[in-house]
């Protein structure tokens, strides 16, 4: 991973009985981090298909992330952005899609 305006990439591949279902609705990425306050933030991807193996790219400015938790759908902003970029605690990459996942 780079800092600010690089990115996060990441191979991801599963196998599944039916790879549609209601957790590829879910947030693809999720990243905690901050100083003074611990923020969760979250970025959705699209999911990738069923038995084929896809790179993704998740870029590392705050446009297309948002407040995991929130009832609001605002972008975080730069200043929390920066702050999370700066003492990540963890990175979470969803690697499990659809229903009768038998591989991933």
């Amino acid at each position: 991973m780079l800092s600010y305006g690089g990115s996060l990439s990441y191979t991801v591949a599963f196998s599944a009985v039916d790879g549609v279902g209601l957790a590829n609705h879910e947030p693809q990425v999720l990243m905690r981090g901050g100083h003074l306050r611990k923020l969760v933030i979250y970025t959705d991807l699209t999911a990738p298909e069923n038995g084929v193996r896809t790179r993704q790219e998740v870029p590392l400015t705050e446009h297309k992330w948002k407040y995991f938790n929130s009832v609001s759908d605002e972008a975080v902003s730069h200043a929390d952005f920066m702050s999370v970029l700066s003492n990540v605690e963890y990175i979470i990459i969803k690697a499990s899609y659809g229903s009768g996942l038998q591989q991933s």
